[in-house]
């Protein structure tokens, strides 16, 4: 029941990785510029979302950041969806590994720690002070877990808050266990005022960033 739902919960959700790409680009310069190109992104997204809430529906059970939820809920029904962060692991695949638009738009979920460098004195430093991203009430149970900070409308449902009822009071990977709770809409993880307001300001310096880095290179989001 989406209505019981709020701002800043972490949610579950059916969506694939793939699809915040195809987002992203569609506002990316020398992509949304170009209309072959920005119709390839729009396909693929329509591709994706006619499967959704259906048995062949593409992606899996997803933790994302309810930036935005519709009241009362018969606004769904005029196209009025909720804006998510989506969350993933990859995998844990190192952080080095992931695709340029990814590492350029995710921002570790603590206890996962943010991308380090070496500057050029040879100390340690935050990559673009990269943050990381602490949520309430208690650290987050997996380890490799990131935040792709941009928030779109997904028409896939919001299946309840996360993890999963059927999850929860497993032991996470780092040791921490899940809060147990039979309500499918009861919050188990979230994001205080001030931590979502954090998130959406970043959301937008990294479109901002992004935004910069194709307008200097046309072929940069196609590339990526």
């Amino acid at each position: 029941d989406v209505g019981n739902l709020a701002r800043g919960y972490i949610c579950c959700v059916h969506e694939t990785l793939a699809t915040v790409v195809e987002h992203i680009f569609t506002e990316s310069p020398g992509i949304k510029d170009h209309p072959v190109v920005l119709q390839r992104c729009l396909d693929a997204l329509e591709r994706i979302y006619a499967l959704a809430r259906t048995t062949r529906q593409m992606g899996k059970e997803r933790p994302c950041v309810a930036m935005s939820i519709p009241y009362p809920v018969s606004q769904m029904a005029r196209g009025d969806l909720p804006m998510i962060c989506i969350m993933g692991t990859f995998g844990g695949k190192p952080f080095d590994t992931l695709d340029t638009i990814y590492k350029h738009f995710c921002i570790a979920v603590a206890p996962n720690r943010s991308p380090r460098r070496v500057g050029e004195d040879g100390s340690r430093e935050t990559c673009a002070l990269r943050d990381e991203l602490h949520v309430c009430p208690q650290p987050w149970t997996h380890p490799r877990q990131w935040i792709v900070a941009y928030e779109y409308r997904s028409p896939s449902p919001m299946l309840s808050t996360w993890p999963p009822i059927s999850k929860r009071g497993e032991r996470g990977r780092n040791g921490y266990v899940a809060p147990r709770g039979d309500s499918a809409t009861e919050p188990v993880y979230w994001l205080d005022v001030e931590r979502l307001t954090w998130l959406r300001m970043k959301c937008a310096e990294r479109m901002d960033a992004w935004s910069a880095l194709c307008k200097a290179d046309p072929d940069f989001a196609r590339s990526c």
